[in-house]
């Protein structure tokens, strides 16, 4: 019986999504551009979950629209998302192109937070393609964006931890310590 429920749970809630997807397709006809740009982002996080494909592609129609808005914070945004996007789907070079375009723009409107963001990420897709040494160049400098905000200096901590345990992998057990001891 439960087994049933639960099926009829999940045909609901997949007709749900798509009735949503279908109105939100609709809506854009007629949506002003600052409009379309939250109606693509909507859409792209409806549709992740059944291709992720979709979802960047309607993460990048959002792009289009923000650029020709001026607003490079949201732009940069959409980028990390498209960034994190490929980062899940374990496609890192692609990964690692929009979280660098993400960064030139946070960059340039002085976001650290979210600049020291982009590039723990580069910093991880390094580390799961072996690259340790770019992994740890990243996180370096992902630390050295982190500001006195109480959420930068736990993040702070993450990426000093993070060299740490590359180092400790790579057979680096001093300097592993080292940082350790900083991420304390």
């Amino acid at each position: 019986m439960q087994r049933y429920i639960f099926v009829i749970l999940l045909s609901y809630q997949a007709l749900m999504a798509s009735s949503a997807v279908d109105s939100l397709r609709k809506c854009l006809v007629e949506a002003p551009d600052d409009q379309k740009i939250n109606i693509y982002r909507e859409l792209a996080a409806l549709t992740l979950a059944d291709s992720f494909e979709l979802s960047i592609a309607y993460n990048k129609q959002a792009l289009i629209y923000s650029r020709s808005t001026g607003d490079d914070h949201k732009s940069a945004d959409i980028l990390y998302n498209i960034a994190y996007i490929y980062h899940l789907n374990k496609k890192y070079s692609e990964s690692n192109e929009y979280f660098s375009r993400a960064a030139n723009l946070y960059n340039k409107i002085n976001a650290k937070y979210y600049l020291a963001l982009c590039y723990a990420n580069i910093g991880s897709n390094n580390y799961y393609q072996f690259n340790f040494n770019n992994a740890i160049n990243y996180y370096k400098k992902a630390v050295h964006n982190c500001t006195s905000q109480m959420k930068s200096i736990k993040l702070e901590a993450l990426y000093l931890e993070s060299i740490g345990s590359i180092l400790f992998e790579i057979g680096n057990v001093e300097q592993s310590l080292l940082y350790h001891n900083m991420a304390l």
